[in-house]
């Protein structure tokens, strides 16, 4: 049972965040991690490392993939990204 509280099986088990770096999470509204990745980014704001959110409503969790699959997403995707440069 120990195993499971591992972090190196997720992050969230890490005693601190402290000594990450500035994340950007992107979201989809219906994805079985939603509550997880919420979690995640308030707990880095918690503990002080930068973390953009950006929620996709309506979206489901092989959303990402698929848009990552056109040619128009990916220019999309790479824009969102670009955007986001503040965070280092």
């Amino acid at each position: 049972m120990q195993q499971i509280f591992d972090p190196r099986i997720s992050v969230l088990f890490r005693e601190s965040l402290k000594d990450l770096s500035p994340k950007l999470i992107l979201v989809a509204e219906v994805d079985i991690l939603y509550d997880e990745q919420i979690l995640y980014h308030k707990r880095l704001q918690d503990e002080g490392v930068q973390s953009d959110l950006k929620i996709y409503k309506g979206a489901f969790h092989a959303f990402f993939r698929l848009v990552m699959s056109y040619r128009s997403g990916r220019k999309k995707f790479i824009m969102l990204i670009l955007s986001r440069q503040k965070l280092k």
